[in-house]
């Protein structure tokens, strides 16, 4: 299980996802390339508000999209 600790609407946009069972950060994306995925479709930001079981349907395309 994860937990997503979103901050979009700031002017350095955060976004934190943490593992649900140690609070250990598991991905962490800030600023400039956090707000070009969302602009480019990469990222909804409504998707974020799901519930917990489809937020690991989430995490994975997120890691996938800062790889390639």
């Amino acid at each position: 299980m994860f937990i997503i600790d979103a901050w979009l609407e700031r002017r350095e946009p955060c976004l934190r996802v943490l593992d649900a069972e140690d609070g250990r950060v598991v991905m962490q994306i800030e600023g400039d390339r956090l707000q070009q995925m969302m602009d480019q479709g990469d990222l909804d930001p409504s998707e974020l508000m799901q519930s917990r079981s489809n937020l690991k349907n989430l995490v994975r395309p997120l890691l996938l999209t800062l790889v390639n």
